[in-house]
């Protein structure tokens, strides 16, 4: 869904008033290809951060989250373009492609052209820009646009240019795009400003309608947001001015290099295997401290004595948030000085007044804290979230699941029982 919505946001903001300019502007949607691209072509260096904010609106409350980000781009082949889920490097000899949250990057060698490196990872590299950018260092811009134009176009995208408008104090060209799917996202369609002098977006503005999207697929996701709001505002530093060399430099100090995209792949899906796997069962549980919402500092090794469960989750995981209300009945039939159960939120720092609101809503009681390094996740190799786990009163992992179900928690519920029942005395349970 991420390439999708990239994709489609060839959108915007609220209108400025309009802008004098000498020129007329472009009157066709093939014709502000054509002059985008023409800037994209002549534009030598550019450096720009924007922030992409996002408004979720719930049945019952409203949320915002932010995400900064930063491009920076020299000719011939010298780009930066980083965000909280991935960096890009380029400089004279290598393509770096860093996952953050994850740990891991990779080193592509510029043994030919970027842009024939790049096109060659096209289809994931595609999902970490905009399109602007992915036709900034194209071989040919009017091309990659124009490819990109087609596939919204034939989806039952349509495309209306506004004209000049004064936009962050600069002149930009205002497009319209409108949704008329059935089952469109684009609510109250797309706005996109394209910046007058270097082709590249200014500022972007969207509904999407997850409702909509959810009957295209035939089923709602609990715990999802009924619509949200995007805006994405930049901000240029400098253009055409010379971007000095440290720019285009990446720390990997502490990051696992993978060879592609096939090899994070594996390594991803071997991690998920093992974590689905029996193989913790039966084995000590690493031990960590978590800060909680509430401020107390959470260590497992304090637990002895009780027994444990661990819920990794997180707040935009559909199957996550539907789990949340069976593990709270769960926790409220068992005694409270027996048994622990903890959440280790996946989400964001930044996302904790999110955390905070799902857990109210769910009048959840028992502990969460947010383990937003994931340096926890990592030691337990949990790589596919809803991830369950549940240590005995010795601290010994007894049970893990991967995935949720109803029907799980029965399973769930019987083994806690069993768990309680020899830490009172009772006979220990067959490893």
């Amino acid at each position: 869904m991420r390439k999708k919505i990239n994709a489609i946001m060839l959108a915007v903001l609220v209108v400025g008033t309009v802008a004098p300019r000498a020129d007329t502007a472009p009157q066709t949607i093939n014709e502000v290809v054509t002059w985008m691209a023409d800037r994209l072509a002549a534009l030598e260096a550019v450096e720009q951060t924007a922030t992409m904010s996002i408004q979720l609106v719930f049945e019952d409350r409203e949320e915002k989250t932010e995400e900064e980000r930063l491009l920076v781009f020299q000719r011939p082949n010298h780009f930066r373009v980083a965000s909280d889920m991935h960096i890009l490097v380029a400089d004279e000899t290598y393509l770096s492609i860093a996952f953050p949250e994850l740990g891991y990057f990779m080193k592509l060698p510029l043994t030919d052209e970027l842009t024939v490196v790049i096109e060659e990872q096209a289809e994931m590299v595609a999902a970490m820009v905009l399109p602007d950018v992915a036709a900034l260092w194209a071989r040919d811009p009017a091309v990659a646009l124009q490819a990109l134009i087609a596939t919204l176009e034939s989806e039952g995208l349509t495309f209306a240019v506004k004209g000049w408008v004064e936009y962050e104090d600069r002149p930009a060209l205002h497009l319209r795009i409108t949704d008329k799917r059935e089952h469109g996202m684009l609510a109250d369609g797309l706005d996109a400003w394209i910046d007058a002098e270097t082709g590249l977006i200014a500022g972007l503005s969207a509904e999407i309608d997850f409702s909509a999207m959810q009957a295209d697929f035939g089923a709602t996701a609990p715990g999802w947001p009924a619509r949200y709001h995007l805006e994405y505002r930049t901000q240029f530093v400098t253009v055409n001015t010379p971007v000095t060399e440290s720019r285009f430099t990446l720390d990997t100090d502490g990051w696992e290099q993978v060879a592609d995209f096939d090899e994070l792949a594996d390594r991803m899906q071997a991690a998920t295997e093992r974590s689905a796997g029996r193989e913790w069962v039966g084995t000590p549980a690493p031990d960590f401290e978590l800060t909680l919402l509430d401020g107390e500092v959470f260590r497992l090794a304090d637990q002895r004595g009780r027994v444990v469960l661990i819920d990794f989750w997180a707040t935009w995981c559909p199957p996550c948030v539907e789990s949340l209300p069976y593990l709270q009945a769960l926790y409220a039939d068992l005694p409270e000085d027996q048994v622990v159960f903890l959440g280790i939120s996946l989400d964001r720092s930044t996302q904790r007044d999110r955390v905070q609101a799902m857990w109210e809503q769910f009048d959840i009681r028992y502990k969460v804290g947010i383990n937003a390094g994931g340096d926890i996740a990592t030691a337990y190799e949990v790589f596919s979230i809803p991830t369950l786990l549940i240590v005995d009163a010795e601290g010994i992992i007894r049970y893990q699941k991967v995935g949720f179900s109803p029907e799980q928690m029965a399973e769930v519920r019987t083994t806690l029982t069993q768990l309680l029942d020899a830490a009172d005395g009772s006979p220990k349970l067959n490893e």
